[in-house]
């Protein structure tokens, strides 16, 4: 405190005093009570000079008590400048004694001790708890509370006061502390849904507070959801899922496990693991084209969840890696190799095998394989044929497997020769040469090497003489290795048709071209005939025919003439050109005889003579006929000159006839002016005997040329003598009156539904074999003949089956074999009908259904049997099995019913009626009364019909038809169908069974017994046929011609000749006549007309 004062007035000045005063309280501290959490001011203000200091201190809680600075114990306080303590955020520790001193070094100071209430509300040291446990396990849930008592505490799940009555399994417990209340809910046998959170509400006067406690039940996850594949590859596949519930534990991996679908899971399989964050992975290393198995789980800390849904893909395909494996080639004849294989190793075919590539070559040669493809069908073998190869020629031959993506790397090559066959190519360069009259030579080089097809072994030189194409000689045959022949004692001035074939072990070649070759000339024979007509008194006319044998080209002729009387002529011998055979002789005398006669010459000289002839001239002259007539056969539209020179005087009338009718001319026909007669492009109506007559007073002549026009018939009677299964054999006669015009014939043949194939056959063959046929199949057949003119008319078609029919069924308990979820089938116990079984399919369903189930469509019989599996025990089930051959295919059907669980076979099924057993029967006098009558109408009907087949016996015992009981059979067997049917049936191939079913149709027919062979062949009704063998008269068993067989033809290729006598025929005839002659009508029903065979 300072004063200022002024002491007298002596100095008149002034003068400051200080004054010190010690401190005094302005504001005394005092008490004071707060909350934890707020701010609270604690006042403690002094006066006094100097101004007071204030420090504030607090008891540290020691005994005895100790204060010290504030700055030691607590931070959250500050001191303002009026000495007022303020602290903010009160917290608990804030609690105690507070001591104010205030001092300036006057005096003792001011110091006040105060104390500081801290109260402290309910409350919880954290707001949030997380309490995890496993499932099945116990969770306590602990909330404690700190704060002033007293403290209650009340529990809250999903917004509603907690009920411990709704929570059988959760016990609530409460107990005191010392620094406030604790009170816990214990949950025992966790599960997923006690999963939730809890809200823990803390209250006491001066306050609440609240804890969430979230309890978290924690297990395995679920396995991943929507696990799929992506895409893939032919190695490696990428697959997803989506994250599944996890259990309340992150999923730290997933785990991938595959394996070949033929695999087991339980032993090792691989697996890959990825981090529990994705969901996806990729797998590799895969094999192609095959079928893996997938499964994906979680793992989470707590453990692994079960196994997702299987996948199930197959990898791409990739080409296959190897190549088929015992690659063998076998030789089948001259143009076809039979190549077999089997499949690559099963894990390197990288898909399914869909077919083979066959490459073939010729070995050695740098040209790119030909390839054949081979089509997998399941249960065919691995083989197939090469046709049409070159023969006896070496092939280059590999086997390359494919699938879908395309061809895997080809198998080792593998060398075969196809066999020896006849030469396909006739000898080159084939000439002739006549050295003499009576010799050719006869020249060729062979044929190309290539064209041998075989071992050479030595040529065949066939040749004929064509002397007169009308009368065309046998062939002849002669054998040599060398490439020359020749050919001798030959006609004079003959052409001869040469040819020449190669030949090997497997038979005769092709014949070369036929070339023509005509011996040398020699003397002529003499003349055929002569004639000396007397034109006038001085005057004779001379004409001749030519020699038979003029053994050369006719230079000229030469006329002799003599005198019979002895008078002189100028000259007795005229030259005559070769193309003239008629001179005129004058300056005769009249009456004197003179002697005429004819001779040929060719370069080589004059023949012989002709017959000698007498003639005198007169002045009389009857007309006469200087030409010749003769047989004259001329081919099909060639033209046609027939000569008629006349003598006579006064000059004759001539006319000419054909067949004693006068001759018309037309366009077809003219008559010259030397009345030589024209026919232009013959026809076969222009045969017939051609007549030129002359006439006048003194007498008449005339000459007959008998014209035929040559028209080559065809083979007669061509028919099959014998069948087997694989072959038939055909039988034909050669035209009587063409036999020495025919060169060879042609077969045509074909399969039903075939192309038309042709055979050339010798033509002294009657008969010819062809092999390799097809079993139980249609063919027909026609032939032609030919020769240097042309083919003939084509006979008749002839059609036949080879031997053999479609499978036979057997009986139900020979095929059938039944256990309880199965049937074994005897596929031996089919009848294969003479063809070998190709194929069955076998289908089943159940008795009352309608889809089947194919089991299998291409079982093959060699397996014996065959297991249809996976049938329901106790269930009647419908079996159609359909057996396929050559011949055709036969469906059988049957009924079974599998046997119980135990091997027991069931009762056959029972049929109850919806009545059955509500009434008795003798309770049901309607029913018996009913039956009564209809009994009694039934013995009534029955004796009526007795007595009528008794008066009808009495009339039919003087029928004649009665005579011939013990042949014909009875009417009553044909009724009943008692008779059995044994016939062949040659179109069909199919032999019947013993047709016993009587099917009859209301209205009688009347057919007579004799004549039944008449009836329609569309009429397909039973026919009684005797079974006694005795009584086989109705069949004509074909005889056994034992006739040389020709070349014979086999469809498959193959060359062979069959000599000998050829097997009797096993189709019988039916006799087209009735057996007995006077077989008189009866009354009978006609069957129902039976569609299983067709007279």
């Amino acid at each position: 405190m300072t004063e200022t004062a002024t002491v007298g007035n002596v100095c008149n000045r002034k003068q400051t005093f200080l004054c010190t005063v010690p401190p005094s309280w302005r504001a005394e501290p005092a008490d004071t009570e707060t909350t934890v959490g707020r701010t609270v001011s604690l006042s403690c203000a002094a006066e006094g000079y100097p101004v007071p200091r204030i420090q504030w201190k607090k008891d540290s809680g020691s005994q005895p008590p100790v204060y010290e600075e504030l700055d030691v114990v607590m931070s959250n306080y500050r001191l303002l400048r009026n000495g007022s303590l303020v602290i903010y955020n009160t917290q608990a520790s804030n609690k105690g004694f507070y001591l104010c001193q205030a001092t300036n070094g006057i005096g003792v100071g001011l110091s006040k001790l105060v104390f500081l209430t801290v109260h402290v509300p309910a409350r919880f040291s954290m707001a949030h708890q997380n309490v995890t446990a496993l499932k099945g396990d116990t969770a306590v849930l602990d909330c404690t509370a700190e704060g002033d008592k007293p403290v209650s505490i009340t529990w809250f799940s999903n917004g509603h006061q907690f009920d411990r009555k709704l929570y059988s399994h959760i016990i609530l417990k409460e107990e005191e502390s010392e620094n406030g209340t604790s009170s816990k809910l214990i949950v025992h046998d966790l599960q997923r849904k006690d999963t939730t959170t809890f809200e823990c509400v803390a209250s006491n006067e001066y306050g609440s507070d609240r804890l969430e406690v979230k309890l978290i039940v924690q297990e395995p996850p679920e396995p991943p959801i929507n696990a799929h594949v992506n895409n893939f590859t032919s190695r490696s596949l990428k697959l997803s899922w989506k994250e599944p519930y996890d259990g309340n534990s992150a999923i730290t991996s997933y785990i991938i496990q595959y394996k070949n679908m033929s695999v087991p899971w339980s032993l090792d399989v691989p697996q890959i693991e990825v981090d529990g964050l994705q969901q996806v992975a990729s797998l590799s290393d895969l094999m192609p084209a095959h079928v893996y198995n997938i499964r994906v789980l979680a793992v989470n800390d707590v453990g692994a969840s079960n196994y997702s849904n299987i996948l199930t893909v197959t990898t791409k395909e990739e080409v296959p890696e190897a190549p088929p494996r015992d690659v063998r080639v076998k030789m089948k004849d001259s143009e076809t190799l039979l190549v077999s294989w089997k499949p690559p190793d099963k894990h390197l075919q990288h898909g399914e095998i869909m077919g083979y590539y066959i490459g073939y070559r010729l070995a050695n040669s740098s040209e790119p394989f030909h390839y054949k493809t081979f089509e997998v069908i399941p249960g065919i073998e691995l083989q197939n044929t090469l046709t049409n190869l070159q023969k006896f020629t070496e092939y280059t031959i590999l086997v390359q497997a494919y699938n879908r993506v395309g061809a895997g790397p080809r198998s080792k090559e593998v060398v075969a020769t196809t066999d020896e066959d006849v030469p396909d190519a006739a000898p080159l360069d084939v000439q002739c040469t006549a050295l003499t009259s009576q010799s050719i030579l006869v020249m060729w080089s062979s044929p190309p090497a290539t064209e041998i097809n075989g071992i050479l072994k030595g040529y065949k030189v066939v040749y004929r003489s064509l002397a007169d194409w009308n009368e065309i000689s046998p062939p002849t045959e002669q054998v040599t290795q060398d490439q020359k022949f020749t050919l001798r004692n030959l006609e004079s001035f003959c052409n001869y048709s040469i040819e020449v074939r190669a030949y090997t072990a497997k038979g005769d070649g092709v014949s070369s071209q036929p070339i023509f070759c005509r011996t040398q000339e020699d003397v002529p024979g003499a003349p055929a005939d002569i004639k000396a007509l007397v034109m006038d008194s001085k005057t004779v006319l001379i004409s001749w025919k030519p020699p038979l044998h003029p053994n050369g080209r006719i230079r000229k002729y030469k006329v002799y003439v003599r005198s019979f009387d002895g008078f002189s002529l100028d000259k007795d011998q005229f030259d005559i050109p070769a193309e003239q055979t008629y001179y005129t002789i004058s300056h005769l005398e009249l009456h004197h005889r003179y002697e005429f006669w004819v001779t040929a010459s060719t370069l080589v000289g004059e023949g012989a003579a002709s017959r000698r002839v007498v003639q005198v001239p007169a002045s009389h002259v009857p007309a006469r006929v200087a030409s010749f007539g003769n047989h004259i056969t001329v081919a099909l539209q060639e033209d046609l000159q027939l000569h008629c020179i006349v003598v006579g005087q006064p000059s004759p009338k001539r006319i000419w006839t054909k067949n004693g009718k006068a001759v018309t001319e037309d366009s077809h026909v003219k008559i010259n002016d030397e009345y030589s007669l024209f026919v232009s492009s013959v026809q076969t109506m222009d045969s017939g005997n051609y007549t030129c007559s002359a006439e006048n007073m003194f007498g008449k002549d005339e000459i007959t040329y008998s014209v035929k026009v040559q028209v080559l018939s065809s083979p007669v009677a061509l028919h099959v003598s014998s069948t087997t299964v694989s072959s038939i054999t055909l039988q034909w006669q050669s035209p009587s009156a063409h036999v020495n015009l025919i060169q060879g014939y042609y077969l045509y043949f074909k399969r039903e539904f075939g192309e038309w194939e042709k055979v050339r056959i010798l033509s002294n063959c009657s008969s010819y074999t062809l092999n390799n046929l097809q079993c139980g199949t249609k063919y027909h057949f026609y032939m032609q003949a030919f020769n240097q003119l042309g083919q003939s008319t084509p006979t008749l078609t002839v059609t036949t089956r080879t031997q053999g029919s479609a499978p036979v069924s057997p009986r139900n308990t020979d095929l059938i074999r039944v256990n309880s979820t199965s049937i074994l089938l005897n596929l031996t116990s089919w009848n294969d009908g003479g063809c070998p079984i190709t194929s069955v399919v076998v289908e089943y369903k159940l008795k009352k259904g309608f889809s089947w189930t194919l089991v299998s469509n291409n079982i093959k019989i060699e397996q014996t049997e065959f297991m249809v599996l996976d049938l329901e025990p106790e269930t009647w089930y419908a079996l159609r099995v359909t057996a396929h051959n050559s011949a055709g295919s036969t469906i059988a059907n049957y009924n079974f019913v599998t046997l119980t669980h135990t091997g027991a076979t069931i009762a056959p099924d029972l049929i109850v009626y919806s009545n059955y057993g509500s009434q008795r029967f003798f309770g049901d006098t309607t029913l018996i009364a009913f039956i009564v009558a209809g009994t009694t109408l039934l013995v009534v009907a029955i004796l009526g019909l007795l007595i009528y087949l008794k008066k009808c016996q009495e009339i039919f015992s003087s029928h004649k038809c009665d005579e011939k009981t013990s042949e014909t059979g009875k009417i009553e067997d044909l009724d009943r169908g008692a008779v059995p049917m044994k016939y062949d049936n040659i179109e069909s191939g199919i032999a019947s069974a013993n047709l016993q079913e009587a099917v009859y149709i209301a209205t009688p027919m009347r057919v007579s017994l004799g004549q039944r062979q008449d009836i329609s062949p569309y009429a397909t009704f039973r026919v009684p046929v005797l079974g006694d063998a005795d009584h086989l008269d109705a069949i004509d068993n074909v005889e056994s011609h034992r006739t040389s067989s020709c070349l014979q033809y086999s469809e498959k290729p193959h060359h062979s000749s069959t000599f000998g006598s050829c097997p009797e025929s096993p189709y019988p005839k039916i006799h087209k006549k009735p057996h007995y002659e006077n077989e008189t009508c009866d009354w009978i029903p006609l069957h129902n007309l039976y569609q299983a065979h067709r007279y």
